[in-house]
């Protein structure tokens, strides 16, 4: 339902008591608008990023976010995103950004 939202240009999710365990599915047509999507404390167990999903994003901050799966393809079709900021990734979160940076240098 968020995703539908045709002005919205920044979205903060957190969430700091219990552990809900959080699906986020975001098609192409999700977040057409979105600049900044800003993750904190959420125990998000998925996200998956159809192609062409937030074309506009250019800020994303994942901070503590412990069961974030998320493949590296993804992120790469965020072709406007400019800044990633990741603090407290999971082991997973952690590999798949330094792959991406291996793929960047290398």
């Amino acid at each position: 339902m968020l995703g539908s939202l045709p002005y919205l240009r920044i979205l903060k999710l957190g969430f700091h008591r219990e552990c809900i365990e959080i699906y986020l599915l975001c098609n192409e047509s999700s977040f057409r608008q979105l600049d900044v999507f800003e993750m904190a404390d959420l125990w998000i167990s998925y996200w998956e990023l159809g192609k062409g999903a937030m074309p506009s994003l250019r800020r994303l901050v994942i901070n503590n976010c412990p069961s974030l799966i998320m493949r590296p393809e993804e992120l790469w079709c965020l072709t406007a995103l400019q800044d990633l900021e990741v603090l407290h990734p999971s082991e997973e979160m952690a590999k798949t950004l330094q792959g991406l940076q291996m793929k960047k240098n290398g």
